[in-house]
């Protein structure tokens, strides 16, 4: 994921919006470089420019799942 330094970083769980309730996919984690920004299934935030380690942590069904990424935010 690339973004200019300065904009607006959105990012939305899917699980919703394909038809998940609540109680099959909950306790939501966005991280970055270990930080957490957001704890619902939502993540808005801006960011300086550099590299950053990302994960997005979830219960699905009572099981923990990760996933990572990185987020590379350029000066221009």
């Amino acid at each position: 994921m690339i973004e200019k330094r300065g904009q607006w970083l959105s990012l939305s769980s899917t699980w919703r919006a394909s038809g998940a309730d609540a109680f099959a996919v909950s306790g939501f984690s966005w991280k970055l470089s270990g930080i957490t920004y957001s704890s619902s299934s939502n993540l808005s935030t801006t960011l300086g420019a550099g590299t950053y380690p990302f994960q997005l942590s979830y219960n699905m069904s009572l099981r923990l799942t990760a996933r990572n990424f990185r987020a590379a935010v350029h000066r221009s």
